[in-house]
């Protein structure tokens, strides 16, 4: 876990995208609109580039595209936050000066590039970052306290709801449920009231479900603030300033599908927005609510930001793009957001400015590569504290000899989106493609529907399925070629090994197995009617 000054943390490989060779036929309009879908869509910002200077290279006598080209080239420097950007607008002014509408988009955006290179100034002398302690992925369920002394936390070897003090890292229980063979009830995310003595958290009851509960942080006052069996998952997410309300996660096994806030008074719980979402933060005043939620683009994953009023209402989009971006935190003394995205391919800082009268700028990078890391929480001082996910996995391709059983080409990444997130590869019956899983989550409480991406070895294109199952250990396709197989968990609470129509991603359950008990590997066998697996069981492997 790390702390930093407006601060953050990491882990994994990356990944290269095969484009094919243009044939010389390509005109600069169809070359433009490749380049365009992998700035955009698929957020490969480096070989979009390529792109758009093949286009300068080759056609510069068509000059409402190259202009075009260049001014693209522009803005794919400045979402990498690269000096070059600067050097890219100033050729559209210097070499288009026919082309008013691309020389007047450029002037802009040069003048923000100043304005933003003091921000940027100015914020490297408060980003500082300092590593606390390390732990597993269990650990880091809570936030620190407003002044920074506690991270609360889980006690794992009874699951009662603790605190751990930084300083010292000592761990005190804050209820006491008694062993795991005396009850096998467990607390598990919570957050902390506005002035440090309070934790609201979430508490899996001895009937199976989740409620609400709220404790002192001296152990005392512990009571049930919200309980609701038809509502089996609830996730606080933060709690408002004037102690009045909480903002949680709520939905059927155990997965958010709605923002609602409850009163800390009465209990009472107002439903928001439904759907993929996920709870964020209030906004200072306490009335309006930052949340984000899932869109599906093209046969493509991402995630956006928007706000609405805490008392009900619709919504305002503030941030829109195909990758995923997840809301941190108000920034009030310069009224604007700031939020992650990996729209570049790695997990970036990025800042929104919103004016008084609602009205927005571009969003502006602060700080690149941040890594794989999952935010806690911020202190009332402005440290925020985050923990970095440490390990390797990611698809690699390699030709391999076989008269000296070694390489004959170097091992290369087989994508640069969502870097270290990507696993289980296997290649297609015909030899055709290359499928794998691809996940599209970054810690506790973001979305966890995994995608499998399926990548034309020939041209290099990728397409996404994405399925309705939440968990997928591994894929592997069917002999025809028309299936997957996998062993998962899908939106019924169903576990188990399940066939994945390969064109619909749609999901059907073969093997009923436990959870806790998966299916680890799987090989179909050549007549495609049988595959043999190796299975978990308690005590033991086979």
């Amino acid at each position: 876990m790390k702390r930093m000054n407006m601060t953050f943390f990491v882990a994994c490989l990356g990944l290269l995208i095969l484009i094919p060779h243009l044939p010389a036929q390509q005109t600069a309009g169809e070359i433009f609109q490749k380049a365009l879908f992998l700035e955009e869509a698929e957020g490969d910002l480096a070989e979009a580039i390529e792109l758009y200077r093949k286009i300068l290279d080759r056609f510069p006598e068509e000059r409402d595209v190259a202009v075009k080209a260049q001014l693209r080239i522009g803005f794919c420097y400045e979402k990498l936050g690269l000096k070059e950007a600067r050097k890219a607008f100033e050729r559209v002014v210097e070499n288009y000066p026919d082309q008013k509408k691309e020389v007047e988009i450029a002037r802009q955006r040069l003048a923000r590039l100043v304005k933003a290179k003091a921000v940027l100034e100015e914020t490297k002398t408060e980003l500082t970052m300092q590593k606390l302690f390390t732990g597993v992925n269990r650990d880091f369920v809570g936030k620190p306290s407003p002044d920074g002394r506690y991270l609360s936390t889980v006690d794992w070897t009874t699951g009662d709801l603790a605190v751990k003090e930084i300083a010292t890292g000592k761990l005190r229980r804050l209820t006491q449920k008694g062993t795991r063979a005396e009850s096998a009830e467990f607390a598990l995310k919570s957050i902390w009231s506005p002035d440090g003595k309070k934790l609201a958290y979430s508490w899996m009851n001895k009937e199976g479900y989740f409620e609400l509960r709220i404790v002192g942080l001296d152990g005392s006052e512990p009571h049930i603030l919200y309980r609701n069996k038809s509502y089996s998952m609830i996730s606080p997410a933060d709690w408002s300033r004037d102690g009045k309300h909480i903002l949680a996660g709520i939905g059927e096994k155990q997965r958010v599908t709605r923002i609602a806030t409850i009163s800390v008074q009465e209990g009472a719980v107002r439903i928001l927005r439904e759907g993929l979402v996920n709870p964020g933060f209030f906004l200072p005043d306490g009335q309006t609510v930052v949340y984000s939620f899932v869109t599906e683009i093209q046969d493509s994953i991402g995630e956006d930001i928007a706000m609405l009023p805490a008392g009900g209402g619709e919504p305002v989009l503030l941030v829109e793009h195909p990758a995923h971006d997840m809301p941190l935190v108000w920034d009030a003394r310069k009224e604007r957001l700031l939020f992650l995205s990996n729209r570049t391919g790695t997990t970036d800082l990025w800042a929104l400015k919103i004016k008084k009268d609602g009205s927005r700028e571009l969003p502006y990078l602060l700080k690149k590569d941040m890594g794989r890391i999952h935010p806690l929480g911020f202190t009332d001082s402005g440290d925020l504290y985050y923990v970095q996910y440490a390990g390797v996995k990611d698809v690699y391709m390699a030709s391999l000899d076989p008269r000296t059983n070694s390489f004959s080409t170097p091992a290369e990444r087989i994508t640069n989106i969502y870097v270290g997130n990507n696993r289980s590869p296997d290649f297609s019956p015909d030899g055709e493609s290359l499928a794998y899983v691809s996940e599209r989550s970054y810690g506790p409480e973001r979305f966890p529907r995994p995608v499998i991406c399926i990548q034309s070895l020939e041209t290099g294109e990728t397409r996404e399925l994405i399925t309705d199952l939440y968990l997928m250990r591994f894929i592997r396709w069917s002999i025809d070629g028309k299936n997957f197989y996998s062993f998962g968990t899908d939106g019924k609470g169903r576990a188990g090994l399940f066939s994945i129509d390969s064109r619909t991603g749609r999901s059907a359950l073969l093997l009923s197995r436990k959870e806790g008990e998966p299916i680890l590997e799987l090989d179909v066998l050549p007549d495609g009617r049988r595959f043999v697996y190796k299975m978990w069981e308690q005590g033991r492997k086979e």
